[in-house]
This record gives structure tokens, C-alpha cells and sequence, in this order.
């Protein structure tokens, strides 16, 4: 249960940052936070992800928690600046983000040559 909590906060933390180095004036205006943090960040979430990864046994779990990571990333990626940096954005927008998710979704189900 550990590396599944600790992969959880990473994910989220990392693109916790991601989005405030892309909207954050402050992280754009100071090179260390703009540079040095998400790398950082980087390392934290790809050890994360490690950890849980290795935990895992069979081939079917590591493919749905791979499919969950990646999904559950995109998830942050679309919603943190709209809910942080009031982003807003228009049925258009939301429907592209949707697809996009669907989209992914599909690509790390199919079948693969």
C-alpha cells in the first residue's frame, strides 16, 4: 500500500509543479525554480513511479497502473490550471481535452502491432 501512496503523491506533486513552472510568473522569472524544481520534480515522480512499478507482480497490473499514471497525469495537467490560475476555457476546449484523454486511453489499451 505504501509505494501505491507515495507513487499517488508524487504524481501529484510533480505536476503540481509542472503547472506552476508553465503559469507561475514567479517560477518563469527565477531560472531555480523555473529550472530546478520541475527537474527535481522529475526525479521525485520518475522514483516514485519505480518504486511502484517494481512492487508490482504480473504484467496485467503493471499495464493498469501504467494506463492509471499516465491518465491521472494528463488528468492534472487539464484541471491544476484551471483550478489554481483560474485558466479558463471554452466547450471547445474541453471536448479537444476530452478526446485527448479518450484518445490516450485508447492508444494504451489496443492491441499493438
Amino acid at each position: 500500500m505504501l509505494p501505491i501512496i507515495t507513487s499517488i503523491i508524487g504524481c501529484i506533486t510533480a505536476n503540481t509543479i509542472y503547472v506552476m513552472a508553465a503559469y507561475d510568473p514567479a517560477f518563469k522569472s527565477n531560472p531555480w525554480k523555473g529550472y530546478g524544481l520541475p527537474v527535481l520534480a522529475a526525479i521525485c515522480s520518475t522514483s516514485a513511479w519505480m518504486w511502484l512499478i517494481r512492487t508490482i507482480d504480473s504484467d496485467r497490473q503493471t499495464f493498469w497502473i501504467n494506463m492509471a499514471w499516465d491518465v491521472g497525469a494528463t488528468l492534472l495537467v487539464i484541471l491544476l490550471p484551471m483550478l489554481l490560475y483560474s485558466v479558463k476555457v471554452d466547450t471547445r476546449t474541453m471536448v479537444g481535452c476530452l478526446i485527448a484523454l479518450i484518445g490516450l486511453i485508447i492508444a494504451k489499451t489496443g492491441g499493438g502491432g
